[in-house]
Parts: C-alpha cells; sequence; structure tokens
C-alpha cells in the first residue's frame, strides 16, 4: 500500500470495504468520481445498535500525545538533519498549542471549549508554524516519514485545521476562515496516515470529520458523507472491539445526520439526530452546550419538513442554554447568532414577519459583534435583515446592509459566488425602489453574468430570470 494516500480502503480486501458498522454506515468506499452520477452512498441503515451513552474513555488517545510530550526534550539530540529540524517544529508546537479537541479534563491552558475564543490569539501565532511543519514533511524521504509520522504530527494538523476554519462554517465547527488553508492542512494529514506506525485510528477519524464539514460548507455533499461514513466507521470499529466510546462517537454519528440530511436522507438523518441527543446525554460529564450541533440540525431538518413549530421549539431549546450560560449579549464566538437567524428564518416561514425582523435584528448584532463584518454568516443574516428594511421601505438600512454582504461574497467568490449573484440581483431591486432603473439594470446583468458561471445550460437571458432562480441555487438553510 502506497504509504500517501486518502482512500481508507487501500490494501483492503473487497470484503472488508463493504463492510458496514452499527449504523449500516458502509465501511472505507473508495470516494467516486464526483463527475459520474452514481448511487455509493445510498446505504441502508440500521440505527437499532447505536450505543444509548458513552463510556467517555479517552485514555488510548491520549497515550500517544502525552508519551510524545513527556519525551520532548529527547528529539532534538543527534544529526542536523531535516527530521530533526521537523523534530524540533513539532515539539515545540505541542508545548504551545492551546488544545480543543482534546477531552475537556485535559486541554491545556484552560481552553476547554471549542467554542471559546480566548484561545484565537494563540492559535493564529502558531499556524504558520504548523504549515512550516506540513512543508518540511512533505521534503522527508521515506524513511524518515516513518519516524516523523506521530501521533502528534496528526493531532496538531488537525487542531490547526480546526482552528483556520470555524468562522467559515455555518454549523461553527471550526475556528477561523480560510477554507482552502483548512483543507490544505486536514489533507496532508489524509495523504500522510499511511506513514504512520502507531494506531492512530481515532486522530485519522478527526482528520475525516474535519474534512466532511469542509465539504459541507463547501456544499459538496457527496465527499461530506463520504469522510462522515469513514468517521463513523472508525468510530464504530473502536467501539466493536473495546465496548467503550467517547463524545467523539457522538460527534461523529452528529456529522454523519447532517450529511444524510444534505443528501436528502430526511428519515434516517432524524432518527440519527434523536439518537445522537440521546447519545450525548449519557455522558458521564454531560453539558447542555454539547446538544447545540444536534438541535439545531434537527431544526435545519424539521425546517425542511415544514414543520416549523418543531424547528422552533429546537432552536429556542438550544438559545435558552446559550443565554442561561453566556447572557443575551453572547461573546463567545457566532453560535447564539446561529439560533437567532433559525429563528428569524422560521418565524417567517410561518408568516410572523415582526418576529422574523427582531430575531434577524439580533443576529446581525451578535455576528458584528463576536466575528465580525467580513464573515459570511453575517452577511448571510445582513441579506435577510435587508429583506425585512425593504418590506418596510426602509431603503437606507437596507442598502447598507446589501453593501455588507456583496462586500462580503465579492471576497469570496470561490465559495460563495452563487450568494453573491443573488445579493447583484437584490440590489438591483432595490435601486428599481430608489427610482434608478439605469443602475437596477447594471445590477441584474452583473447578477447574470456571475450565475452563468455555476449554471451552464441554462439559456435564458438577464430578463427572464427571477429572483427564485438565484434563490434556487442557494443551500436550503441558508436560503
Amino acid at each position: 500500500m502506497s504509504a500517501e494516500s486518502t482512500d481508507p480502503a487501500a490494501g483492503k480486501s473487497e470484503a472488508d470495504s463493504k463492510s458496514g458498522n452499527s449504523l449500516g454506515v458502509p465501511i472505507a468506499i473508495p470516494f467516486p468520481d464526483c463527475s459520474q452520477q452514481n448511487n455509493l452512498f445510498t446505504p441502508t441503515y440500521s440505527l437499532g445498535s447505536l450505543p444509548s451513552k458513552t463510556s467517555d474513555e479517552d485514555e488510548p488517545y491520549l497515550h500517544g500525545l502525552t508519551q510524545e510530550i513527556a519525551q520532548s526534550s529527547l528529539s532534538a539530540s543527534g544529526s542536523e538533519s531535516q527530521a530533526t529540524s521537523f523534530s524540533a517544529t513539532l515539539n515545540s508546537l505541542i508545548a504551545a498549542w492551546p488544545f480543543a479537541l482534546l477531552p475537556f479534563d485535559v486541554a491545556k491552558a484552560g481552553f476547554s471549549r471549542t467554542e471559546k475564543i480566548d484561545r484565537w490569539e494563540r492559535c493564529g501565532k502558531l499556524v504558520p508554524r504548523v504549515f512550516q511543519m506540513k512543508n518540511e514533511f512533505h521534503l522527508l524521504d521515506d524513511v524518515d516519514k516513518y519516524a516523523c509520522a506521530s501521533f502528534s504530527y496528526f493531532v496538531i494538523l488537525n487542531e490547526a485545521a480546526w482552528y483556520v476554519e470555524i468562522l467559515n462554517s455555518h454549523l461553527y465547527l471550526f475556528e477561523s476562515a480560510n477554507s482552502r488553508e483548512s483543507i490544505d492542512l486536514v489533507d496532508a494529514a489524509l495523504k500522510s496516515f499511511g506513514y504512520a506506525t502507531q494506531d492512530i485510528r481515532r486522530v485519522l477519524g478527526q482528520s475525516h470529520s474535519i474534512r466532511g464539514n469542509l465539504a459541507t460548507l463547501l456544499n459538496d455533499s457527496e465527499r461530506a458523507l463520504y469522510h462522515a461514513n469513514a468517521a463513523m466507521a472508525g468510530q464504530d470499529q473502536f467501539f466493536s472491539e473495546t465496548g467503550k466510546t467517547s463524545r467523539e462517537y457522538g460527534i461523529a454519528a452528529l456529522q454523519l445526520g447532517e450529511a444524510l440530511m444534505n443528501s436528502g436522507l430526511w428519515t434516517e438523518a432524524d432518527e440519527l439526530f434523536q439518537k445522537t441527543i440521546v447519545l450525548l446525554q449519557g455522558e458521564k460529564r454531560f453539558n447542555r452546550h454539547s446538544l447545540f450541533e444536534p438541535l439545531l440540525g434537527r431544526a435545519c431538518l424539521l425546517w425542511m419538513r415544514q414543520d416549523y413549530h418543531g424547528a422552533a421549539e429546537a432552536l429556542l431549546e438550544a438559545l435558552r442554554d446559550r443565554e442561561l450560560a453566556y447572557g443575551q449579549d453572547d461573546k463567545q464566538g457566532g453560535r447564539t447568532g446561529d439560533l437567532l437567524y433559525g429563528l428569524g428564518k422560521v418565524r417567517s416561514s410561518q408568516g410572523l414577519l415582526d418576529q422574523s425582523f427582531a430575531y434577524y435584528f439580533r443576529a446581525v448584532a451578535q455576528y458584528r459583534s463576536t466575528i465580525g463584518d467580513m464573515h459570511a454568516a453575517t452577511a448571510r443574516a445582513a441579506y435577510k435583515l435587508a429583506e425585512h428594511y425593504m418590506r418596510l421601505r426602509d431603503l437606507e438600512n437596507a442598502s447598507m446592509l446589501l453593501e455588507l454582504a456583496r462586500n462580503v461574497y465579492g471576497g469570496q467568490l470561490d465559495h460563495h459566488g452563487r450568494e453573491y449573484a443573488r445579493t447583484l440581483y437584490k440590489i438591483g431591486q432595490l435601486l428599481q425602489l430608489k427610482g434608478d432603473g439605469i443602475a437596477a439594470q447594471d445590477s441584474f446583468s452583473r447578477a447574470w453574468e456571475m450565475r452563468k458561471q455555476y449554471v451552464k445550460n441554462d439559456k435564458r437571458d438577464v430578463s427572464e430570470l427571477q429572483e427564485a432562480d438565484y434563490d434556487s441555487k442557494i443551500e436550503h438553510w441558508t436560503r
């Protein structure tokens, strides 16, 4: 088997590749050619054997890392080689990095919750050194790669990828705002795991989980489901061998539920979200914050099923948990903003427009005070609030908010070209309300030109397109 591989099935028998786990998820299916239409990821799900609670056993996961930390001072000796330089960089990062993905009670320097923002400054200073280390690993020969592909190396790559991405994820599972850099880091881990001589299955599962969430962010549902399958398969294998689970099992099950939802498998996703809630509630160190993701995911699913009352109840439950811990002026990232945005969307669908306006207003304020004006989540909420201001004929505030959205999306066209086109169309509508027909037509034309870049077979002219033609290309929850 080639050491550098992103295919977990490499080297396995056909029978092994087709085996499933307790959730009925295929294990180690090679990632398909995205240009081909196929049904590789339409398994039959059997959720009955999902554990009812986690055993919260993290010792196997921690053993490799803590051992390497304790021995880090020993690796500086030896010949002046690339491997020595690599080891020195890695050891300094282990000593300095404020870990978030480790279990709560051993996270270093008091950084015990992944959504906490008080670790971001230190992470930002260390990330360039992680890239330096990744590049050094790439230059090593195979002998040195086998020597240097330690447990800690993969942990640090995952930690940095997590930090680099959270501010660009609508579910806030990562912590900064550059998807390409995050993909670069986590792909480096996935391509190099074949060099590892230790048992790295759990940290490899983290890599799949992070990569799957990145795929979700980029609306790549097929790749997201592949990585969710791989992460869940790894957790299930660990459970089947040891009878032990951790909160990582619940996280993997949650991600699989989200991937199923985004792939249109709503019944399976809903069942998995509910079982994930039960699983997380069974943790010995359970806290209400761990239910944020399954409650938000289930709210999105219920909204798509037009169960608006159920969606609102799930969002309000999660919002009560956040406000109890942080108050209404929550400064710990954008999670409260996510819930407020969701409530704005649900209330709008219920026809409760005044409530929808109020929730969107709070969402924009919360996002701007935490993740800032240049984040895609801020732009998403600003766009929806602008629609309300246009309805109320407050064109000045609507114009300000749409300009904010245009600036954000215009700077992230690789990821948000569809949103940018839709915003240009909305600006055209606003200009029409202002009586500036010439400028409105120019904005409509620019929206049409942008839309042509990702809708190749639509031959309609700019004058034939309606707002729904732009909305339909946006992911449901952000639409």
